[in-house]
């Protein structure tokens, strides 16, 4: 049988405002490992490497709505702390697959001049994500 413990400081952690930031990065960047792990089982890995920036945008858009979603009025800055999380998602994903594919491979698979591509898209995007999500929030109310 399972049971599920609550201790105070994970209850702490998903109710803070740091914690729900960690929260929106992690989901950010499991997204894009999830995805460019599925791409990877049946397409090469040349193919899947030219959809990588696709998915690590879409990826930062998300997390920069779900990030104004959980934080409201929480954030003074939003645009800028959804741009920061989406840089976050950017780095966070090409530094972890780069561990998978030198575990894997023995190569690095995302190069530093390609991670500055990937961060300047993360920023982009995780800022319009947040854009759409305020003027959304602004809209319903």
């Amino acid at each position: 049988m399972f049971y599920v413990v609550n201790t105070p400081f994970f209850l702490y952690l998903k109710s803070s405002l740091w914690g729900q930031i960690i929260y929106s990065i992690l989901a950010g960047v499991f997204g894009t490992l999830l995805v460019v792990l599925f791409f990877s089982g049946f397409m090469p890995l040349g193919i899947t490497i030219k959809f990588i920036p696709w998915v690590v945008g879409f990826n930062a858009s998300v997390t920069g709505y779900m990030l104004m979603d959980r934080t409201r009025d929480k954030i003074r800055h939003k645009r800028a702390a959804a741009g920061g999380s989406g840089v976050l998602v950017a780095l966070l994903t090409g530094i972890i697959l780069n561990g998978l594919s030198r575990y894997v491979m023995g190569v690095y698979l995302i190069l530093w001049p390609d991670m500055t591509v990937l961060m300047l898209i993360g920023a982009v995007l995780g800022w319009a994500g947040a854009a759409l999500a305020i003027r959304y929030f602004n809209l319903k109310s």
